[in-house]
């Protein structure tokens, strides 16, 4: 990480990866992104956006990763939510990248959904929508429940318990996109009875390996076949507590 001590020298790194992924970044893209990436800077002083502060983890740990999402599945027009989006990720990053996109961010805490709002109005993102609540509520919304062709979560939970947040929201025929760490393989297993409860079956998987050392990420590309069950999502809390 030492070797990289410019804002250009970040950006031709990530440009490279990108380009190795099938991807590219736009000029306006770039100048876009270095907006956002100043706002998480500071933002990060009053709230607890993210543990990753440096301007060169920023964009590999969090904006090149969520970039890699394109890689896997990136249809013409997509209406999708990002579940638990905190800092906007990787939710606001595929808005700016696909404008065309109709992106909803889902964030249960209310300072951090303070701050996408605030951090769409600044970017000028037309296509970002925020909502302030838990999964396990919104997913019984009639306006979101089986609407989306996309949802992506990053993180957030174990895949069986995640699956019981995203699934809910997708119409049938729709795609999940789950980012995993290194355990995603014991996740997966761990998932089998989630997913067929929730209507639903693993489709693909791909690895991909962030520069800098700063580690890697396999992606989970999960097809809705059925309606899920009008249980699930159970009340907030439950799924964690007991996981399908």
């Amino acid at each position: 990480m030492g070797s990289i001590e410019s804002s250009e020298q970040i950006k031709s790194l990530v440009r490279t990866t990108l380009t190795g992924w099938g991807l590219s970044l736009s000029l306006g893209l770039e100048d876009s992104l270095d907006h956002y990436a100043n706002l998480i800077v500071d933002w990060n002083e009053r709230i607890n956006l993210t543990s990753v502060t440096s301007t060169v983890e920023i964009w590999i740990k969090h904006f090149l990763d969520s970039l890699a999402c394109l890689s896997v599945y990136e249809p013409q027009q997509c209406r999708m939510i990002d579940i638990g989006s905190g800092a906007g990720l990787p939710g606001m990053v595929l808005a700016l990248a696909r404008p065309q996109w109709e992106v909803y961010l889902l964030e249960s805490t209310n300072k951090k959904a303070e701050f996408l709002r605030l951090a769409a109005g600044e970017l000028q993102i037309a296509n970002v929508t925020v909502i302030a609540d838990r999964a396990e509520i919104a997913a019984h919304d009639a306006h979101l429940r089986g609407s989306f062709d996309m949802v992506v979560a990053r993180g957030v939970a174990p895949l069986r318990v995640l699956a019981e947040y995203c699934l809910p929201f997708l119409r049938v025929g729709g795609q999940f996109l789950a980012m995993k760490g290194p355990n995603w393989a014991v996740e997966l297993e761990e998932a089998g009875t989630a997913l067929r409860k929730l209507g639903a079956v693993v489709t693909d998987q791909h690895s991909c390996t962030l520069p800098e050392e700063m580690g890697a990420r396999t992606l989970i590309l999960i097809n809705k076949q059925r309606s899920t069950p009008d249980l699930y999502p159970r009340r907030p809390g439950l799924p964690a507590k007991k996981p399908l």
